[in-house]
């Protein structure tokens, strides 16, 4: 098997770009959830004292959130 270089800190993998694929293409009613639990998910780090970003591990976050409700709906 062959090995392979992770992304960077931050960066994505081929399964997060995945995921993420599978977030924007949600309906409007899984994107408004989605977009919600996202929107939770930063303000509980926030409000510990933790930044949520804005850039690829945002994105990180909600293709990993896509693919919870994804998984869980099985």
């Amino acid at each position: 098997m062959a090995q392979t270089t992770p992304p960077a800190f931050g960066g994505l993998s081929q399964q997060d770009l995945d995921w993420l694929a599978v977030f924007k293409s949600a309906n409007p009613v899984q994107a408004a959830d989605l977009a919600a639990a996202f929107d939770m998910a930063c303000n509980v780090l926030r409000e510990r004292g933790y930044t949520c970003a804005t850039d690829d591990r945002a994105d990180k976050l909600r293709g990993a959130l896509a693919r919870y409700v994804t998984e869980s709906q099985r």
